[in-house]
């Protein structure tokens, strides 16, 4: 909104522009035991908005909403569009997740591309192939694995083949 940019999602927290990631997301929730609903969520949002000399290690990867490192009397307006989006999202009811998830759905750059799941976080074993079919009401990222199974993921790490995400 504040920067005119058309950003797109690769995998659930990483926010792309010009093919290189500008900004990371990471979120934790609280579940109540009893009733299965989230309670409250801690989330942390980086966003790279100016250019600037990145480790070598991210310099293919990174990037910035803005293109050149001019003088930038936006970030109190962008700071003030994020927390205005997530809390509408927040306290908009029904009615907002599913506008937000149609948004997300439409911005993933994932869908129909072939990935590498690896349902426990550090351990290979158990890890499959499988192709990106959707993103589902509830932000369950639903793959078809290579034996035409379908498996909704709402934990795990995704990859994405090498050479397969065209920006």
């Amino acid at each position: 909104d504040v920067y005119g940019a058309d950003a797109g999602i690769n995998g659930v927290n990483d926010v792309v522009l010009r093919g290189k990631k500008v900004c990371g997301i990471l979120t934790e929730g609280v579940t109540d035991f009893e009733t299965g609903k989230i309670q409250c969520a801690i989330v942390g949002i980086g966003i790279n908005i100016l250019p600037g000399s990145f480790p070598p290690e991210l310099a293919d990867v990174a990037g910035a909403v803005l293109e050149e490192r001019d003088d930038d009397t936006k970030r109190s307006m962008l700071a003030a569009s994020v927390v205005k989006h997530v809390l509408g999202i927040y306290t908009g009811g029904e009615a907002a997740v599913k506008d937000a998830m149609s948004e997300y759905r439409r911005r993933s750059l994932l869908t129909g591309l072939e990935i590498t799941v690896c349902p426990v976080i550090g351990r290979s074993e158990g890890n499959y192939t499988a192709v990106v079919q959707d993103v589902t009401d509830d932000a369950k990222l639903a793959v078809r694995k290579t034996d035409g199974s379908i498996v909704l993921l709402d934990s795990g790490e995704v990859t994405l083949h090498s050479g397969s995400l065209k920006l």
